[in-house]
């Protein structure tokens, strides 16, 4: 889930918070998702993992996908972060209305190993369904969602300091028009006017509101999307 890894490094976050490294000290992993923490935990390899409860549960009893692995009776729950129901999510115009309507459409089936990816496996099985009448998408890891967010981060950074330096341009405009107006600048007013029509233009192709600029990265998420509903001719269900 998408929410596991930022939640993930808040909970270590607080942990570490006024601890030394001697006392121990809490790390984030990008992982798989529930099965995988659940499977990690028992085995030792880590501490600590978010879990749908609903797989805590089978693991806890050693039932379905766990029927293998038998009860786990160390498994201890510590809290709850919030309820989550299940719901299948379509675009308006995607002409779906029912499970079976999601037949050769894109899906978001949730990462090998996930709860997600379990629990709708489960769905898919009471409605006769399997993973192999979609034409499947995977969400992204953890990393790889920091990842895009450090570059939209980076950017939003860019567009700032272009916006300091549109105004710092326009503050530096108007003094210089101050002082040609109380006769301290030996420039003509021809000169004086062709330098800041040029000054004034480069001040707003930095500026990112007056060029409209930042409205691309709030478009970002929305047109990658639609790129590939046109290159692969599907329905995403997202």
């Amino acid at each position: 889930m998408a929410l596991y890894y930022p939640t993930g490094s808040a909970i270590c976050k607080l942990f570490n918070e006024g601890r030394s490294s001697d006392e121990g000290r809490c790390f984030t992993e990008s992982t798989k998702g529930s099965i995988y923490n659940i499977r990690t935990i028992r085995e030792g390899r880590m501490e600590f993992g978010i879990a749908q409860s609903d797989w805590v549960y089978n693991a806890a009893r050693g039932i379905s996908k766990f029927q293998n692995d038998g009860a786990d009776e160390k498994l201890r729950v510590v809290y709850g972060l919030y309820t989550e129901p299940f719901a299948l999510v379509a675009r308006k115009d995607a002409a779906i209305k029912s499970v079976h309507d999601l037949k050769g459409k894109w899906v978001n089936l949730g990462n090998l190993g996930s709860g997600a990816r379990e629990t709708l496996e489960t769905v898919m099985e009471a409605f006769s369904l399997s993973s192999k009448d979609f034409a499947e998408i995977h969400e992204l890891s953890g990393d790889e969602i920091a990842s895009l967010e450090k570059a939209r981060v980076d950017r939003l950074l860019g567009d700032a300091e272009a916006y300091r330096q549109a105004i710092a341009i326009r503050a530096y405009v108007a003094e210089v028009e101050k002082r040609y107006a109380t006769g301290d600048l030996d420039v003509t007013e021809n000169e004086l006017q062709t330098w800041k029509d040029w000054a004034l233009v480069q001040a707003d192709r930095l500026d990112p509101i007056q060029s409209a600029r930042f409205v691309e990265s709030m478009k970002d998420r929305e047109n990658s999307f639609d790129k590939d509903d046109k290159d692969g001719g599907h329905n995403k269900l997202l």
